[in-house]
């Protein structure tokens, strides 16, 4: 039988080897790396836009921005405003920029801050409505519009429509022309007879009678009144940006990847 005193004396002994062997496995261990506080992180670029977030619109601007600046080094962040408090803060500053516009959005002076990049990056349609109780009335252009001028026809269109907004005043008088707070607005207006037509950007109506906003079998689209490019808009800031978003805008569209993201998202096959 082993005596008690040799039995410890060997129990520490081996407590000590295994103590030595971990020391020895430490050494060979490498430390986790810290963090760099110093290390440069992504710069983020973001824009707005009045397309609200369940919308297919907001998908595919999100998904072709993350990856155009991306291209850039740039992380990206799209949200959600009002379709004026949009253009107001991309012209402070509190965001970066607007996901598109058409060229002539700042006719009138205003936005000074705001520079269009030189490349489009989608085209918008001009889609008049009447009550679909009307089955007579269609148009097919802005100029078809002035046939009205002299009538007592009232020409509904959300702020912030641009496009309608200049060509309204240009073939039809005041009294004629009444700007609705939102699509929204507009198509209920319509459809309560308020209104004897709407123009909206193509897209919307369809989108808030999906959603049950606006009783779609009390209205119909009776035209396109126009096609339009649009531009990707940023705070002057970032002027320097400019001219690279628009090289890589033109790259995604020679790749064929604007068609296949906008065929993933809305089904079609041609490219914007």
């Amino acid at each position: 039988m082993t005596p008690p005193g040799r039995r410890l004396r060997r129990a520490a002994r081996s407590l000590f080897a295994a103590l030595v062997t971990a020391a020895c496995l430490l050494l060979f261990v490498s430390p986790p790396a810290a963090s760099d506080p110093n290390a440069p992180t992504r710069k983020r670029i973001v824009f707005s836009t009045s397309f609200p977030e369940d919308m297919a619109q907001f998908d595919f601007y999100n998904k072709m921005y993350t990856e155009a600046f991306r291209r850039l080094d740039y992380d990206f962040k799209l949200v959600a405003l009002p379709v004026m408090r949009s253009l107001v803060d991309a012209d402070s500053g509190v965001t970066d920029g607007e996901i598109a516009r058409i060229a002539a959005f700042k006719d009138n002076g205003a936005y000074p801050n705001l520079i269009t990049v030189p490349e489009p990056i989608d085209t918008v349609k001009a889609e008049i409505y009447a009550p679909a109780s009307n089955t007579e009335s269609s148009f097919d252009s802005w100029e078809s519009l002035a046939a009205l001028r002299d009538s007592d026809v009232v020409i509904g269109h959300s702020r912030g429509f641009r496009a309608a907004e200049l060509a309204l005043r240009r073939y039809l008088n005041p009294k004629n022309i009444h700007t609705t707070a939102s699509g929204e607005q507009s198509c209920r207006m319509l459809a309560g007879g308020r209104l004897d037509f709407i123009i909206e950007p193509d897209g919307v109506i369809d989108h808030l009678v999906a959603k049950g906003k606006c009783n779609g079998d009390a209205i119909r689209s009776i035209g396109v009144l126009g096609i339009l490019p649009i531009f990707p808009v940023l705070n002057k800031r970032h002027a320097d940006l400019a001219p690279k978003l628009a090289r890589v805008i033109r790259e995604m569209k020679d790749e064929g990847l604007l068609q296949s993201m906008r065929h993933n998202i809305f089904g079609e096959s041609a490219a914007p």
